[in-house]
């Protein structure tokens, strides 16, 4: 753990902590809620020793990381640009991310929650709110103030043990009566792939940061939604790998099991390459199995190379259109492109790209798409006409 290397980098705004270790192609880990990049270290120091570059920020609103306050700065857009950003400065090739995939990236492993095509009609906390009800902790989460106000009267020590510890394969339903600490009197054992000072760090850190950081993930979902329509129905096409224990509360969500094993999720992700289920495992299965994971990782990488090379071989920006090209070409008929895009979870959405002049005066559905960035004021439209993003630099058109 001493040898891991930490690092505070300005991008999109704000100041991104980074943790990193080893040398050669990167491996991007990418963290959930409530956790922080200390969730990948057994990966990181893993892969790290087989001649790999681990990299694991603190996503915005974690732990040694800038947290704006407001829910709208949550965005995919906002998640993506920072990691972009990232990329950026530091000059990564050859990632392999957690919840997020992109065209700049050779392959995906992802863990626990599965990817969903955006329903074209649905936002996705009132479809939660249908199904699993207003007590469901996505629904508990949505109003600002109120999950924080209900966490500051339990101890952040037992709050985060109860997540962390957590076996119960159900849907998560918090009823207000009940409170997310459940009986202060119950005491919650602590499991063996969590030691006192791994605890120690992640109540530490949460005292620091508190909780709104996180909660507003979720908050911004239905946004999200809002503006990845025009990628409704896209593709996730890069080889991916997918885990998730077998007593995981997402796995055990109604629908998912007949999504994952009938076929849905295959003909949303066509380079699925294996889906592990692994048995007695719960959510935190990176915590709580690190060793198989980080050989899955290893085995994954070497399959995807598909030479024999034990390393990730950097992508050209030509290597990684055709699928955006496919996409855009859908959305824009003939336009000539080139185009590249990124995914978050189940959300999928373009970041920059170059479109030919006749996008602005022909294209009504991207039109109003630029027009809802420019209502949320993410989007700048230069003097020359080049859109840009305060998300991340070149937004996702620029004319010719």
């Amino acid at each position: 753990m001493e040898k891991i290397q930490h690092k505070n980098i300005q991008t999109n705004g704000i100041n991104i902590h980074v943790a990193e270790i080893g040398d050669g192609p990167a491996i991007l880990f990418l963290h959930g809620f409530p956790e922080l990049w200390y969730s990948w270290r057994h990966q990181m120091i893993s892969l790290s020793s087989r001649g790999y570059r681990a990299i694991a920020p603190d996503l915005r609103g974690f732990g040694d990381s800038d947290a704006p306050p407001c829910a709208s700065s949550y965005t995919a857009f906002h998640i993506i640009g920072d990691l972009v950003g990232l990329w950026t400065l530091w000059g990564w090739t050859g990632f392999f991310w957690w919840a997020t995939i992109g065209e700049l990236i050779r392959a995906l492993v992802n863990m626990s929650v599965v990817f969903q095509p955006r329903h074209p009609k649905k936002k996705p906390v009132e479809s939660m709110r249908a199904m699993l009800g207003d007590d469901y902790y996505i629904c508990r989460f949505q109003e600002p103030g109120e999950a924080e106000e209900e966490f500051a009267r339990v101890d952040t020590a037992r709050l985060i043990k109860k997540f962390l510890t957590s076996r119960n394969p159900t849907p998560l339903r918090v009823p207000k009566e009940v409170g997310f600490g459940g009986s202060p009197h119950k005491p919650i054992t602590m499991p063996s792939w969590l030691s006192e000072d791994d605890f120690e760090y992640y109540v530490s850190k949460f005292n620091q940061k508190g909780f709104t950081g996180g909660l507003n993930y979720y908050r911004a979902m239905d946004l999200n939604w809002e503006l990845t329509a025009a990628w409704t129905g896209v593709q996730i096409k890069v080889p991916v790998k997918f885990i998730v224990g077998d007593i995981d509360l997402t796995y055990n969500t109604p629908g998912v099991k007949e999504y994952i094993h009938n076929g849905g999720f295959k003909r949303h992700v066509p380079f699925l390459q294996e889906c592990v289920i692994m048995e007695g495992v719960a959510h935190f299965c990176n915590q709580e199995k690190p060793e198989e994971i980080s050989q899955h990782i290893y085995d994954f990488i070497q399959s995807a190379n598909g030479d024999g090379d034990s390393r990730m071989m950097p992508t050209s920006e030509a290597s990684f259109l055709t699928n955006v090209n496919f996409l855009v070409r859908r959305v824009f008929d003939v336009f000539d492109t080139s185009f590249f895009g990124l995914y978050w979870g189940d959300l999928t959405f373009g970041i920059m790209g170059r479109l030919n002049s006749c996008f602005f005066v022909q294209k009504k559905k991207l039109r109003n798409l630029i027009s809802a960035y420019w209502e949320l004021g993410i989007l700048h439209i230069d003097a020359c006409g080049r859109a840009w993003t305060m998300v991340h630099g070149p937004f996702i058109i620029e004319k010719d």
